[in-house]
């Protein structure tokens, strides 16, 4: 878990109707091929065959690497073991290689193809780099271990979506892998169904801590809140876990897909360990329980999602685009980091499919206008300067909903 001051963020509109699937901005991933080998998935059999005694194995392997930041030689040591492990499921797997600032490093993502290469995947990603003399058991030997549990369980089923399980480096430098990987994805014109993202869900200091787990969200990431949210009521006795949802304020990898339009979640501990980023962050302090249950939530709502093959409203934000600097309406330079900048009168374009009945735009939680023909269009005549939300939400003649957002604003890093 990258450890920031927390700046200001206004981004308030978390209420959104969002009862569908969100559809971020890109084109569809590589067609997966399908695995007719596997069965139909039951998800009560899935969160199930998730056990302690494989979670704390796998944080164990994990710390007994030692501390592995970025760019170590333990760090790449636990690479080729996580790869190795996905590997030997049968999972398609290759490494990502990313270069930013002085770092450099390598993205594992391995997926599990869907039936439907038309439907974008639906991701799962935690860091496997620890800060620099931490054995990183809760950070993030946790959201590792679950990530792999999750691969494990999953790879058995059949599924309508592609699930892709992605480990990024580079995290405690500033969700650098992370950052990367979205880059490419969406300068590919590439599509993402929704991410959850496990980052420090290992730790716990009371009983009511340990029934509990923080989910923060963005409009974009709504729906997948719900999908985790039914997962956990429709099997709690195996689970046993209340969702605290709120406000996205998280700093972890989960805020690189936000910031290129990606809707994501970041699932994490209810009560914060203070041994991150030191010695003392080992599975001494772990509860491998309360980590049990979280990895069978993630799974079971993974599982929910994949298995799902939604036919509701697309949309996505044609302008703005991402890494650019806007002034009066026109492109004048490229930027990094996802940033999108304006200066000046700024058009909004959403891009919808044929079912779409009206288009609905928000800036900074308030709806500013209705647009119910193609191209769906709002020329923001506002002053924007520094951090701001553009949302578009578009609605079909059923009242299913799809929801695209676009962040304005300085970057973080």
């Amino acid at each position: 878990m990258t450890m920031v001051t927390p700046a200001s963020h206004p981004k308030a509109l978390i209420a959104v109707l969002a009862a569908c699937l969100v559809l971020p901005l890109a084109a569809a991933l590589t067609p997966a091929t399908g695995n007719a080998s596997a069965h139909s998935p039951d998800v009560n059999d899935i969160i199930l065959s998730i056990n302690e005694s494989f979670i704390e194995d796998s944080i164990a392997a994990i710390q007994a690497f030692g501390p592995h930041p970025t760019g170590s030689e333990a760090c790449t040591r636990v690479r080729d073991y996580l790869t190795q492990r996905l590997e030997a499921w049968g999972l398609e797997v290759y490494l990502h290689g990313w270069s930013r600032r002085s770092y450099q490093g390598q993205n594992i993502v391995a997926t599990w193809p869907g039936i439907h290469a038309e439907l974008p995947p639906v991701v799962v990603s935690a860091h496997y780099d620890s800060a620099p003399g931490s054995p990183g058991a809760d950070d993030d030997g946790s959201g590792v271990a679950s990530v792999l549990a999750a691969a494990r369980a999953l790879r058995e089923y059949s599924f309508n979506r592609t699930v892709a399980f992605v480990l990024f480096s580079g995290e405690e430098q500033g969700t650098l892998g992370s950052l990367s990987y979205v880059h490419d994805l969406y300068h590919q014109g590439k599509q993402v169904a929704g991410v959850i993202n496990l980052d420090g869900i290992g730790h716990t200091e009371t009983e009511s801590g340990g029934r509990n787990v923080i989910v923060y969200e963005e409009p974009a990431s709504a729906w997948l809140a719900d999908a985790m949210e039914e997962v956990a009521s429709d099997h709690y006795q195996q689970v046993r876990l209340g969702l605290k949802r709120l406000p996205n304020t998280g700093y972890s990898d989960h805020n690189s897909f936000l910031t290129y339009g990606y809707g994501a979640l970041q699932v994490e501990e209810y009560e914060y360990n203070h041994r991150f980023h030191t010695a003392n962050d080992t599975l001494d302090y772990v509860n491998v329980t309360y980590v049990t249950h979280i990895a069978r939530l993630t799974a079971g709502t993974l599982a929910r999602v994949a298995h799902q093959s939604w036919r509701t409203p697309e949309v996505t934000i044609a302008v703005p685009r991402h890494d650019v600097l806007y002034v009066f309406g026109r492109e004048l330079l490229p930027l990094d980091r996802g940033t999108v900048l304006a200066l000046g009168p700024l058009d909004m374009v959403a891009e919808a499919s044929a079912d779409t009945a009206s288009v609905t735009f928000y800036l900074d939680g308030e709806a500013v206008a209705v647009d119910e023909e193609p191209p769906f269009s709002w020329t923001c005549r506002r002053t924007l300067l520094w951090d701001h939300q553009m949302v578009a939400e578009a609605r079909d003649a059923q009242g299913n909903v799809a929801v695209a957002q676009v962040d304005l604003g300085l970057s973080l890093y």
